[in-house]
């Protein structure tokens, strides 16, 4: 999934290099956004995902006093 999210941020890199050197026009921006917003929310879920699954973290966040 995390190969996923930075193949979609490049691909949104990309697309908006050619938009700013001008080779596609404006409109190409919607195929940039939609790639780097579904890049940004796969990375998001990914985040959340490794922490739920963090044993480690639910130990400290327990035992450790503030």
């Amino acid at each position: 999934m995390e190969r996923l999210a930075y193949s979609l941020l490049g691909i949104a890199a990309f697309c908006w290099l050619l938009v700013v050197i001008d080779i596609v026009p404006v409109g190409g921006l919607g195929l940039s956004a939609l790639a780097g917003a579904t890049g940004v929310i796969l990375l998001i879920i990914k985040v959340i995902v490794e922490r739920l699954r963090n044993k480690e973290d639910d130990h400290y966040s327990k035992t450790v006093k503030r």
